[in-house]
Formats: C-alpha cells, structure tokens, sequence
C-alpha cells in the first residue's frame, strides 16, 4: 500500500508539472483533435460519407468495387447532403477563389441558380483561403478539423475568462467540440463552423465589459463576419439573440455604464454592417424564394424533439442509431444528436443543483430558454405560428447548438466547484444517477419479461427495449469506472485537495474516451478511392464538349458538379421561386405543384427539356412495384416509346440522347409577346419537341422569320459568372439562351449595354440585327454591390480604430 501511495504521489507531482506548463490546454485539445482525426491522418480516409455514395446511389452502385463483392456498406445514409451539397459547392467555391472571383452564380445546377446568395455555399467565408493553398480535398479535410480543434480553443479561453481552472476549461472545451450538434453537422462544414467563433465571441464581449477597452468591440465585429459567411442562417440567428442576452446580463451585474451599452450596441450593428456583402443577397434571394413554400419542415414536426428523446442527453444511442441499423424512435436520428458526454451531463446536473458562482446563472436560464424552444412547447411552436422568417422555415432542432453550449459551460462550472470545495456533494448525485440508470434497466428488463410472458408478445418492441438496455451500457461502464477510480483513492487515504485534482483529471481521460467513441461512431470516413470516382456514363458525359444539361434519376441532384455537368435539376434550399415554378410548369402543365427544395424533373421526356439545353436523360431500370433499380426492370416508359437512343450504358443505368435537343444558344423561328402568365402557360404547354420558338415576357407584337441557314455560334465560353459568344447571322432576329433570366445579368453586345429579354418564363434571350457580334453576359447582382461597399466601409472604420488603439493612442497617452 505504502509502494502505490508513493507512485501516486509521485504521477501526481508529474502531473502538477505538466499542468503548469503554459501551453497545456492547447496542446492537449490539438492532441485530441489529431487522435479523433487518426482515419484521416494515419489510413488516408476522408472526411465524407463517400460509402453512401458508391454503395446507395446510380450509377456508381454499377461498379462491382475490389474488396466489396457484396457491395460498399453504407454507415450513415441521413447525411448524405455532405456530398450531394457542401462539398460539390465547396469545391465550386474554391474554383471561385482560386481564380480571385466572387462566387456570384452557379452554372451547374437548376439552369443555373445564384451561388454565394445561397449562404449555403459560404462563398465568402476566410477559412476558405485554405482552398488557395491546397486541392479541394486537402482543403476540405483540413476545414473539418479546425472546426473541431478552434472550437474547443475558443471555449477554452472563454471558460479561462469566466475563472474556470486548467482542467474545468478542459471538460467544457471537449464537451462542446465533440457535442452532439458539432459532431452531427460536421461533414456539413456550415453550421458547426458557425458555432467555432460563438465562444470567442463571448470573449470579446467579457472582455469589453471588463476594460470598457473598444478594440474588444473591433474584435467582435470582425468576429461576426465569420459567424455570418459560416453557410448556416440559423446558427447566427441563435448567436445573435445569445449575444444580445449575454450584454444585457454584463449590464445588469457587471457594468452597468452606458459606454458598455454604446459598445454592445456597436457590435450588432457593425457585425451586420461588416457581413453586408453576404446579408443583403441572401436577404434578396430568401424574399423571391421557393423557401416560403417549402413544406419539408412542417413534414417533420416542425423539427422539434420528442420528450421521449431527453434520453439522448445521456444515452445517445437509447433509441438505437443508423449506423448500427437499429433506430427505432420517431423521426431522424441525426438531426436530434445532443449527446456533449455522460460526465459532463452529471456535472452540469451538479450545477444545476449547487450553489451559483458567478457568472453561472446565465447559462443556465439560456440553457432553460433553449430547450423550452426545442421541444413541443408553447414556445417551441412560438416560431411556427407567428411565421417568423427564417426560423419559421427551419428545423427547431438546431437550437441543440445553444443546449450543449449551456451543457458544456456548466459542465465547467461543475467541476471547477468540485475542485475548489471537495468532491463529496457529486459522489452523492453519482450514487443518485446510478441508481436512477439502475431503475430504468430493471424497468425495461421487467417490460422484456412481461411482454414475453404475456398472450400478445410484441418482438419488435422486445428487440427494441434490448436495444435501449444494450446502449445503456457504455455511459454506465464510465460513471462506475469514475466511481472505482474514487473508491480506490479513498482507499489509498490521500488527501482531499489532491483526490480533487486527481478525480478531474479521471474526468478528463474518460470523458475523452467517451466523446471520441461517441464522435467516432457517428461520423463517417471513407476510403479515398470513393471520392467521386468516374463511371462509363459519367466519362461519357465528361468526353461530350457540347455545352449542355442533363436530367433524370440515373444521377442524383448535385452529383454531377463534380464532373462539371450542368442539369437542369437541382437541390438547394433557396433558390429563385421562378425556377421552382419552372419545374412545376414541366412536371404538372401549371403552377400549382411549385417545387421545394427538391427541383426535379419527373416529367423526363417533356418538350419543354429542349430549351433547359437538356441533350441527356439519364435513367435506370425501375421495378415497377416501387422505382427501385432492377435487373428486371425498365426504363422509363417514354424513353421506351420515344425516339431516344442510349448513348452510354452501364449495368442497368443509361444516358438517352434528347431527340428534342437544343444548344445553348440557337435563334428563333418564331417570336411573340405574351403580357399574361396563364395565356403563356398554355402556349408552353402546346410546344412540340425542338421547336424553336421564343415568348418574350411582356407588351409586343409576334413575328415569323424564315430559317436562317447562316446563323452559327463560335467561341462559346461559359465561365465563372459570365457566358461570351460570337455569333453570325444573314438576318435580324431573336437569340435565346439557355440560362435562367435574372435582372441582375448585365448584357453587351458589341461592346455596348443592350436590353435582356425574359424568355419562355425562366431562360433569356436577346434581339439582334443582320451581321457578327460578339455577345458578353455578367452576372453583376445590385444588392452584392451594395453589400460589399457596406462591408469595406465597416472594415475599414474596424482597422482604422485598432490601428489607431495600437498605435497613436498608445503614443499620445
């Protein structure tokens, strides 16, 4: 006994020497980060659930994959928007920066769509200088981890300011990078980069009330700017209602002047000023959305959380998860991922439960509000009722964000009080949890035996209740581990101050297993070699130097980016309402079937495909029963009926040629003007397949022009937000281009500003005369312009003032 008391003295004395070096904090969350990114870093594996991609999705489940005969298994299918989203319009972003453009449109998708307006693609935000440095994938795997290690820095120096110890700020800071929300939208790379500066941004605004100093204020704003450009409307949101909390508390109990009130107030307003130039497009688009018509979120109650799943705080898995195909709870597993570890979850309890320090109430009456808006309550459906934009049209899960910052800050505050006052009070709450957990497992074991016993046994809800007994488990093997760990230095009799200290670091290691298994399980790394990978019909696609578009089921909306494909198709959130009346006008002959986020064609053989520039339908072989693909199955019955030819095949995926084909640019036979929108619909509704007629949205007349055999396009080039042809023609007329119209393209012909025509409600045209011109499209949006003057005004009053605080007025004091 006298041996083990002395070496624990001695680990002891080495712990207290490592602990005392400086840069403890940092170079153990940077350790951690590495150890969680040990796929990436050791096996060459990707930070992207690219085995949903080759395993579930045409025309890639196709290929028969060395290794895999029974096919790629899939770990989590319900965040395949990683790659069918945020990492093709990443890489288009990269495309933008690398050749020091603002990422205005997207080609690519829905004939062509605004990009950075989006927010989504988080065109202007700084981390994406990394895609300057390194190739799309390098970037993308090196973004992903900073999320996880800046996150937990800057809780860190946040705990540290609020006077949390070493190891206190540690808990907090690894229980908020690996929380259930940051580990959920990881490979998402929006929301849980907005939720990286939050801390900071506190920091900043503690700071500032402490000092009245106001390059603090400069900080915060620029600070904004990144929480802002992040690609998530929804994160900021909740940190701007936060922030607006957390400076109405520092001005009620710590400073209660009105410089502090000036500065705060600074900060809104300059945070909004300075992220212009992001703000006022995606204002503009969201106004003349399809978002507002979007019925998903009301599909999925409102995104609100269950009671049942207040389990997930401590048990992530009690309801079974995806990954192990076990999931049995109503809804999404992903999208209510709360989990922040087992022991912080006890040690915010502790808090809850203990007398306040300071600083402390605040978290938790934002905690309280949060999750009062998170589940079913009058103030979770609040929102809903009153219509409130943005958050009105969004899930309410991911105010989890706010949850498990409250969980983790307290966590802290937990702790740090265990360390400062003796361990003895939370042993009691371990022994209350334990028994709790116990009660709970003799519960379902007795429901299991019951219903087993019983005239109507129920096995789904028997193998459902195991399921919930069996992921209890790893969370209880940790509380009693830390609880063997405080038993035996009980047994050992050392003293109370350093059962203290030793009991946080035992806290500290095991929460880090935990979270690293929790984080691990649910997020997914894919071999290398999945990383969009070509297939026959996509080389096909990739080997035709047309300019065109495609559509179909054979490849999934977005995938096509990163082959450089255009469709007509398309998935994003937000977009422009006139292309989503464009698909309900194709799919249904009016428009009152107006597409949400989901921009597809079902109508794949419509006349109305030729002006898309739609030369591919791709398609596979359908069970007739369900859609499924199927070796017995068939194509789509007017691919069947029609004059379509494959062009490329394989397995039982197809390109079809378009027999009703028409490039990019052609010019028109017949032109008329049509003021009404029901009288141009039925006009569309009555074109046959390749014909070349135009309708001009607005007051005119009609003409008839006789074929002009000697019209020829040249020099066509469709580059990052611009479109260039030269062009001849024998006779005057009108020109249509395949884009989708948009005030904001700013057209010259020969040099000069010339008029854009709306044409057959969503594409553009142009009117020219007999002879060679030479055509340039800009996409040149107004609220962009007004954004970024905005922006570079407010940046420069920010530098201008650190610059003089750093400088002159250090000088002159």
């Amino acid at each position: 006994m006298k041996i083990l008391k002395n070496l624990s003295s001695r680990l002891f004395d080495f712990g207290q020497t490592v602990y005392n070096w400086k840069y403890f904090n940092i170079f153990f969350l940077f350790c951690i980060s590495l150890i969680f990114y040990f796929p990436v870093v050791v096996k060459n594996q990707l930070p992207l659930p690219l085995d949903a991609l080759v395993g579930a999705h045409t025309p890639w489940i196709e290929i028969k994959w060395p290794g895999y005969e029974a096919g790629v298994p899939i770990k989590n299918q319900e965040i395949t928007d990683a790659i069918s989203q945020f990492y093709p319009w990443r890489s288009l972003v990269g495309e933008f920066w690398r050749n020091f453009k603002f990422p205005l449109w997207n080609q690519y998708m829905l004939s062509g769509v605004p990009l950075l307006a989006t927010l989504h693609s988080a065109g202007l935000y700084p981390l994406n200088i990394l895609y300057l440095l390194f190739n799309n994938i390098t970037a993308w795997c090196i973004l992903l981890f900073l999320q996880i290690f800046l996150s937990g820095v800057f809780m860190n120096l946040f705990l540290k300011d609020l006077e949390m110890g070493k190891i206190s700020s540690l808990i907090g800071s690894l229980s908020y990078m690996f929380s259930g929300y940051m580990i959920a939208w990881l490979e998402f790379a929006t929301g849980g980069h907005a939720a990286v500066w939050f801390p900071l941004l506190l920091l900043f605004l503690l700071k500032f009330a402490k000092s009245l100093n106001f390059r603090w204020v400069a900080f915060a704003i620029v600070i904004f700017f990144f929480v802002f450009s992040a690609g998530d409307f929804q994160i900021p949101l909740y940190i701007v209602m936060a922030f607006i909390l957390f400076s109405t508390y520092l001005y009620l109990f710590i400073n209660r002047s009105s410089k502090f009130v000036i500065g705060s107030v600074l900060i809104i307003i300059g945070g909004f000023a300075i992220s212009s130039i992001q703000l006022v497009p995606t204002i503009e688009l969201f106004i003349n959305s399809q978002r507002v018509n979007d019925p998903y979120i009301r599909e999925y109650f409102f995104g609100l959380m269950d009671w049942q799943k207040i389990t997930n705080f401590f048990w992530p898995d009690f309801f079974g998860n995806v990954v192990t195909r076990n999931y049995w709870a109503r809804f999404g597993f992903h999208e209510y991922l709360s989990y922040a570890g087992i022991l912080p979850a006890v040690l915010f309890l502790y808090s809850l439960l203990t007398k306040k320090m300071k600083h402390e109430y605040f978290f938790v009456i934002l905690g309280v509000i949060a999750l009062l808006f998170l589940f079913p309550t009058l103030l979770g459906f609040l929102p809903y009722k009153l219509h409130i934009p943005a958050l009105s049209t969004s899930s309410a899960s991911r105010i989890i964000f706010l949850v498990d910052f409250c969980i983790s800050v307290l966590a802290s505050f937990g702790l740090e009080k265990i360390i400062r006052y003796g361990i003895g009070k939370f042993m009691k709450l371990i022994f209350l949890f334990l028994a709790g957990t116990s009660g709970i497992l003799l519960g379902l074991i007795v429901s299991i035996y019951m219903m087993k016993s019983g005239n109507m046994e129920d096995m789904q809800m028997i193998s459902n209740l195991g399921v919930s007994i069996r992921n209890m488990v790893p969370q209880t093997i940790i509380i009693l581990a830390f609880l063997f760990l405080y038993l035996f230095q009980k047994v050992l009799k050392i003293s109370r101050k350093m059962i203290s200290i030793s009991l946080g670091i035992a806290l500290l290691l095991l929460t880090s297993i935990d979270l690293l298994r929790f984080a691990w399980k649910n997020t997914p790394f894919s071999e290398a070699r999945f990383l969009f990978p070509d297939t026959k019909v996509l080389s096909y696609l990739k080997e035709d130097k047309d300019n065109f578009r495609i559509v179909g089921p054979g490849i999934p909306m977005n995938y096509f980016m990163e082959y450089g494909v255009k469709s007509a198709n398309g998935y994003e959130t937000l977009y422009p309402l006139s292309n989503a009346k464009w698909f309900s006008l194709v799919n249904f002959g009016n428009f009152n079937g107006t597409a949400g986020r989901y921009g597809e064609v079902s109508e794949i053989c419509s006349p109305l495909l030729g002006f898309a520039n739609v030369k591919y339908v791709v398609d596979y072989q359908k069970d007739p029963a369900d859609f499924s693909i199927s070796d017995k199955g068939e194509y789509s019955k007017c691919l069947r009926d029609g004059n379509y030819e494959i062009s490329a095949k394989e397995g039982r995926v197809a390109a079809f040629h378009n027999p009703g084909y028409l490039p990019k640019v052609w010019k028109a036979e017949k032109v008329e003007y049509i003021d009404d929108e029901s009288t141009l619909i039925e006009k569309l509704k009555d074109i046959h397949s390749g014909e070349k007629t135009i309708y001009i949205s607005g007051q005119g007349g009609g003409e008839v022009f006789s074929p002009d055999d000697g019209f020829r396009v040249t020099d066509l080039k469709e580059g990052l937000n611009e479109i260039k042809f030269s062009m001849k023609s024998n006779s005057g007329g009108y020109i249509f281009i395949s884009e989708s119209y948009n005030t904001d393209w700013n057209l010259k012909m020969d040099g000069s500003k010339a008029n854009l025509l709306k044409a057959n409600y969503l594409y553009q045209a142009l009117k020219i005369d007999a002879g060679e011109h030479s055509i340039e499209l800009k996409y040149e949006p107004f609220s962009f312009k007004i954004g970024l003057y905005i922006s570079i005004i407010t940046a420069l009053f920010v530098v201008f003032y650190i610059v003089y605080e750093k400088y002159v007025k250090k000088r002159t004091a």
